[in-house]
């Protein structure tokens, strides 16, 4: 389940018979929530139950990519099984890279297992990705040195003093519920802050109106791929969740732990379920890992001893 404001903690990595396994996911291109929001896109957060792209990539692109991992970010000790083949074990998939295009303008988050996948499974990251790898700034660079020395919360992981100054202040004027100086400054109503997304910033603070007022202004709804929409179920600010449905977020079912109907359940949060399933949410939907098997909403809500939500589910 997404830890609180929805950043998704280790229970990603998974134990099975003694030995941690894999599992997350994330589509290619959307933005990093893992341990904390930041502005790098996530590529290569794929296992052995979505759907990914295959396909042929340069030696030139693999003997560069083998060059991030030498730099490990985010480290945590230990061993890691691939999803994909349980019987490799390899050091790699408990860390992360980071890669940054030529231009310096795009920042693209990776588990260091990326490299395995592309050569064992023929994954096939994204033509930009690819370009960034080979082109971009390697590590031991000065360029990269420097964004290495700014990867700290202080620094929302790699922002520039401009981006910071004004994320604060956008973050403050929400929790002050400022709403003039958020419309001052609407150009900037997409910028990262150490909560996410301003919109993020607004469901924490129970604001429904200072929620309307980013969208209205042009906030991307769905830059963390609509993990808003699970966050407001879990805060349950269901009058966010009605909003945030109307304007046609992305519900995120690839995992039980950002599907928001599977949180809601868990939440007992009876309102946020109904609109949920009134908006389209298939409650049919069943997953399999090494926790569960076959589990659909109903069966989760059976397991939690959510009865009133039991007898929801069954009128769809």
């Amino acid at each position: 389940m997404p830890a609180k404001h929805g950043i998704l903690k280790l229970t990603d990595i998974l134990l099975m018979n003694g030995e941690l396994l894999m599992t997350v996911y994330y589509k290619d291109l959307t933005y990093y929530s893992l341990h904390h929001f930041e502005n790098a896109q996530n590529i290569g957060w794929i296992n052995g139950v979505n759907v990914y792209k295959k396909g042929i990539v340069s030696s030139d692109f693999i003997e560069n990519l083998r060059l991030y991992t030498i730099k490990s970010f985010n480290e945590i000790r230990g061993n890691v099984n691939c999803s994909l083949c349980s019987d490799k074990f390899t050091t790699l998939g408990l860390s992360e890279i980071r890669v940054i295009s030529k231009d310096g303008k795009n920042k693209y988050a990776s588990p260091s297992m990326i490299i395995h996948y592309v050569t064992e499974h023929h994954y096939c990251p994204p033509e930009e990705f690819i370009r960034a790898v080979i082109d971009g700034p390697k590590p031991g660079s000065n360029e990269y040195q420097e964004y290495e020395r700014r990867y700290n919360i202080e620094c929302l992981w790699g922002e520039s003093d401009e981006i910071i100054d004004n994320s604060e202040k956008l973050r403050n004027g929400i929790i002050n519920n400022d709403r003039k100086m958020i419309n001052d400054n609407s150009t900037l109503c997409n910028i990262i802050t150490k909560d996410g997304s301003l919109i993020n910033v607004a469901i924490k603070s129970g604001n429904v109106e200072m929620v309307n007022d980013l969208i209205q202004l042009g906030a991307d709804l769905n830059k963390f791929n609509g993990i808003e929409l699970n966050n407001a179920v879990l805060e349950s600010e269901n009058e966010i969740v009605k909003l945030l449905l109307s304007k046609n977020i992305k519900i995120d079912v690839s995992t039980p732990k950002l599907n928001p109907l599977f949180t809601a359940i868990r939440k007992g949060n009876y309102d946020a379920s109904k609109l949920l399933l009134e908006n389209g949410v298939d409650a049919k939907i069943k997953y399999t890992n090494e926790f569960m098997k076959d589990m659909d909403a109903v069966t989760l809500a059976k397991h939690c001893k959510q009865d009133s939500i039991i007898e929801l589910l069954e009128k769809y």
